[in-house]
């Protein structure tokens, strides 16, 4: 089909050179042999010359026409691939546009809300703190009474035993002797 082709476009070139000369436009009888021999030359030119591209150029160009696909193809993936992207970097921006008022808002809730944790701990701690020194206080207090009771009677015992031994005499201490043996009979 080709080479039907091919023929079919020299011999459209060569036609209008044949009408041109069977014209006859009086100056000459018929086509000079020198056109006969350039048309002749030119169409050996033009067979050897499609001849060795028709051989040569049809798997260039399928090649060329399979790369130019293949780019294409990997051109319109990577647009495709990029548009997604663009259009997921556009929906995070815009939602973080929507929400930057609302993170905002939620950092100031939580920050009342951890002051006031804060000072509820704190106020906690203070009133145990109280509440032990209170109690540390009474125990000391106690503490030291009992001790001041303690001396005051450890001194009010030496005391005695030193009027007991300066003061008493022999009568006196018969008559305590005997006193407490009735009261032992009268207890049993």
């Amino acid at each position: 089909m080709r080479i039907n082709k091919f023929l079919l476009s020299i011999i459209l070139l060569v036609l209008p050179t044949v009408a041109l000369a069977a014209g006859g436009g009086g100056h000459h009888d018929g086509i000079p042999s020198i056109v006969w021999l350039q048309t002749a030359n030119f169409a050996i030119f033009a067979l050897i010359l499609g001849y060795l591209i028709l051989k040569k150029v049809p798997p260039i160009l399928a090649q060329k026409r399979e790369t130019y696909f293949a780019e294409m193809k990997k051109a319109t993936a990577q647009r495709e691939a990029a548009e997604k992207d663009k259009a997921d970097l556009v929906q995070r921006l815009e939602k973080l546009k929507a929400t930057t008022d609302e993170s905002i808002q939620n950092a100031q809730t939580e920050s009342q809300a951890l002051k006031e944790k804060m000072l509820t701990e704190a106020n906690e701690i203070a009133g145990r703190v109280r509440s032990e020194a209170v109690q540390s206080v009474k125990f000391e207090a106690e503490r030291a009474k009992l001790e001041l009771k303690d001396q005051l009677i450890e001194q009010a015992v030496d005391n005695a035993r030193e009027i007991l031994k300066t003061k008493m005499q022999e009568s006196d201490q018969k008559r305590l002797q005997s006193e407490f043996v009735e009261k032992i009979q009268v207890v049993n």
